[in-house]
C-alpha cells in the first residue's frame, strides 16, 4: 500500500501486511466499487450507425447496453409505455444488427484503441448509448437525442450487507459486474454481465425505486439511489433520470492488506521493482574522511542522501556512540534540499577526546533500507584534542578608561574596543550595537565605526568609534563569535553623557559692518538660553538679542546693526557679549566689532 505525500509530491510505501487466518489462508471479504456513470469508451453514437424503416420503426427510447468490448444488447421502451422490449439478437461491434420486427438496423464500427487525443475507444460492460425515435406530423420517422451520458442527475450508493446474506439463486452471486439500469425517472433494475436481471429473495426480478433502499440479500448488497430533483424540502431544477441512464459497479471478493497511517490521504495498491536502497555520502569539513580517521573537536559533518524514487525522511535517524557506549539520538541537525530524491544534512557537534561511531538509518519511499540486513550505516572517527568552549573576551575603553556599566562621562566619548580569543575570531560575526536607551538597540551600519582585523593575527579584533552625541543615557553591546562558534556573552553596557555646555569659535561676519552681520559660534551641548548684548565703548547697552540660536553644534544669529529703537548706529567701535545659560551654569564671552558705512 502506497500513500500520496502531498508535501513532497510523491508516493510512499506504508509497512503493509496481507492478513491470513490461523490456517494460513488469505482473509477475504466482499467489496463493492464506487458506482460510476461515465462510459469507459469516449466513442459517441452517430446517426450514420442507425438506419430506420419508416413503416416499421416505432416511436420510443432505445438503449444499447454493452456486455463487453465486442457485444451489446438493444432495449426498447415504446412511447407512452413502461414495458421494456429486448431484441433477441446480440449485436457485435463492426457487424450489422438487423431486426425486421421493429424496423431497425445498427452497425457500430470499431474505431481502434484510442482517438487522436489518446482517449480510450474500447467499450466495456455497462457502457450505454441511447437515442430516441419519433413520428413527425407528415408521418416520417425521425432520429433524435443521441446520448453517451446520463440525462438525469443523482447519486448511487451500493454497500455490502454483512448480515442476512443467503446463497444467490441461479448463480447470480458469482457475477461481479453489475449495471443499475433506469426504466424511467423513478424505477431501476440491476443487470449483470450475462444480461440477467437481479432477482430478489423470492426469485422474482428485483425492482428498485429512487430514494428508497433496495435490499438484495441473495447478492449480499443494498442499493440506494438519491435523486437530485429534491434537495431537503425544496425541488431543484436538476433533470430526472430517464430510460437508459445507468450506474455501473463491481461486486467482488478481495483479500485484505493491513497498514497503519497517521493521517488520511490518497492510497493506492502498487508493486515496485525498485530494490536499491538510498545512497549516502559523508564529508567532514568539506573532505571525505577515511574510516577511523582523526577529526577536529568542532567538525562540520555533511551528509548527502540520494535515491531515484525519493528518500523517506520520516524514517531518517542519526545517532552517536562515544567510546562504545549506548547510542544517543541526534536531533539538532539541519536538512535542506528542494527535491525528495536528494537531501542534504548538516551537523556541527562539539566532541571531546575519544572514539566516535555515528549511525545513520534511512529508507527510500519504497521501503528499501540503507545498509541492507543491518538496517543502518556506521561511520567511525577519533578525536584527540579538547574542543574550544571559551567565548571571546571583550574589553571596552572610553576616553582611555575602562567602561563600567552606569559610568558618567563628562566629554565626548572615544571608544576603543578589544575583542580577543586564543582560537581565533570570525570577523564576519562582529557587530556593534549602539543607541539611546529610549530606543530599541540595533547594530550600527559598518561605515559608522572602524573595525580592525588582521588575518595574520586572527586572535584579536579592534573597534574604534568616535561619535558626536548630545547629553543622554546610552547603551551599547558587542556581538562576536570565534572560529569554534563560541559567542560573546551578550552583555549590554549603559553610560550617561553629561558634557558641560561650552562656547567656541565665536565671531561675527562681516566685520566691519555696513548693513548687517551674523554672529557664529559652536555650542558643545544645547543650553537653556543664549542672549547677545551690544555695548558702546563707554559701556552703554544699546541692543539685546533675546533667544539667540541655542542649538548644539554650529549656530548663527543675525543682527541688523540697529539699536533697540531700530535706529541705525553710527560708525565706530562696539563691544558685544554672548551669554549662555543652563540651570546650573552661566557662560559669558566678549567680542569687538566695528561699523563702517
Amino acid at each position: 500500500i502506497f500513500q500520496w505525500e502531498s508535501d513532497i509530491n510523491a508516493w510512499k510505501r506504508l509497512p503493509s501486511e496481507i492478513l491470513r487466518d490461523s490456517t494460513g489462508n488469505l482473509v477475504s471479504e466482499k467489496f463493492v466499487t464506487s458506482p460510476q456513470t461515465a462510459n469507459r469508451s469516449v466513442q459517441k453514437l452517430r446517426t450514420s450507425y442507425i438506419r430506420l424503416n419508416p413503416n416499421l420503426t416505432p416511436a420510443g427510447r432505445w438503449a444499447i447496453l454493452f456486455l463487453d468490448e465486442d457485444r451489446y444488447h438493444v432495449l426498447l421502451q415504446r412511447k407512452d409505455k413502461r414495458e421494456i422490449e429486448e431484441i433477441d439478437q446480440t449485436g457485435r461491434i463492426g457487424q450489422s444488427l438487423r431486426d425486421e420486427g421493429v424496423g431497425i438496423e445498427l452497425e457500430i464500427p470499431r474505431l481502434g484503441a484510442t482517438d487522436a487525443l489518446g482517449r480510450n475507444l474500447i467499450f466495456e460492460f455497462g457502457d450505454v448509448l441511447t437515442f430516441e425515435t419519433d413520428v413527425s406530423p407528415n408521418g416520417d420517422v425521425q432520429l433524435s437525442a443521441l446520448q453517451s451520458t446520463n440525462r438525469g442527475e443523482g447519486s448511487a450508493y451500493v454497500n455490502i450487507r454483512k448480515k442476512n446474506q443467503i446463497i444467490g439463486k441461479g448463480g447470480q452471486s458469482d457475477a461481479s459486474d453489475w449495471v443499475i439500469f433506469f426504466r424511467d425517472s423513478e424505477h431501476f433494475e440491476l443487470r449483470n454481465v450475462r444480461n440477467e436481471l437481479a432477482l430478489d429473495a423470492t426469485g422474482n426480478p428485483a425492482m428498485g425505486k429512487v430514494d428508497r433502499l433496495l435490499i438484495l440479500d441473495n447478492l449480499g448488497i443494498e442499493v440506494f439511489i438519491k435523486s437530485t430533483m429534491v434537495s431537503g424540502l425544496k425541488k431543484t431544477n436538476n433533470p430526472p433520470f430517464q430510460f437508459g441512464d445507468k450506474f455501473k459497479f463491481r461486486n467482488t471478493t478481495v483479500s485484505i492488506i493491513f497498514a497503519k497511517t497517521k493521517e488520511l490521504s490518497t492510497f493506492a495498491l502498487m508493486q515496485s521493482s525498485d530494490q536499491e536502497p538510498p545512497k549516502i555520502q559523508l564529508w567532514v569539513d568539506g573532505e571525505v574522511p577515511r574510516p577511523g580517521s582523526t577529526i577536529p573537536p568542532r567538525p562540520q559533518i555533511s551528509l548527502l542522501l540520494t535515491d531515484k524514487n525519493g528518500v523517506d525522511m520520516d524514517a531518517f535517524s542519526l545517532a552517536v556512540s562515544k567510546d562504545k557506549e549506548t547510542f544517543e539520538t541526534i536531533k539538532d541537525f539541519e536538512t535542506s534540499g528542494g527535491q525528495v530524491t536528494s537531501v542534504s544534512i548538516r551537523y556541527k557537534p562539539t566532541l571531546f577526546i575519544g572514539s566516535y561511531r555515528f549511525r545513520v538509518k534511512v529508507n527510500d519511499l519504497t521501503g528499501n533500507v540503507l545498509g541492507g540486513e543491518n538496517g543502518f550505516r556506521d561511520f567511525t572517527f577519533s578525536v584527540v584534542e579538547q574542543p574550544d568552549l571559551e567565548p571571546p573576551t571583550v574589553e571596552i575603553r572610553v576616553n582611555d578608561k575602562k567602561l563600567m556599566d552606569g559610568t558618567v562621562i563628562r566629554e565626548q566619548p572615544k571608544f576603543e574596543i578589544l575583542i580577543d580569543d586564543e582560537g581565533g575570531i570570525n570577523p564576519t560575526t562582529v557587530q556593534f550595537a549602539f543607541g539611546s536607551t529610549t530606543n530599541p538597540l540595533f547594530p550600527l551600519a559598518e561605515h559608522r565605526y572602524e573595525l580592525k582585523f588582521d588575518v595574520a593575527q586572527p586572535t584579536q579584533a579592534q573597534i574604534a568609534f568616535e561619535p558626536d552625541l548630545p547629553n543622554d543615557e546610552y547603551q551599547l553591546q558587542i556581538l562576536a563569535t570565534d572560529v569554534s562558534e563560541n559567542r560573546v556573552e551578550p552583555q549590554i553596557y549603559r553610560f550617561h553623557l553629561e558634557e558641560p555646555v561650552s562656547i567656541t569659535h565665536l565671531l561675527n561676519a562681516p566685520n566691519p559692518i555696513r548693513t548687517n552681520t551674523v554672529f557664529t559660534y559652536n555650542l558643545a551641548q544645547a543650553p537653556d538660553q543664549v542672549t547677545i548684548k551690544i555695548y558702546t565703548v563707554s559701556g552703554r547697552l544699546i541692543r539685546t538679542i533675546e533667544d539667540a540660536s541655542a542649538r548644539r553644534g554650529y549656530n548663527e544669529t543675525d543682527w541688523d546693526a540697529r539699536d533697540e529703537n531700530s535706529e541705525r548706529l553710527a560708525n565706530g567701535v562696539y563691544f558685544y557679549k554672548i551669554i549662555v545659560k543652563t540651570d546650573e551654569h552661566k557662560i559669558e564671552k566678549i567680542g569687538r566689532l566695528a561699523i563702517l558705512r
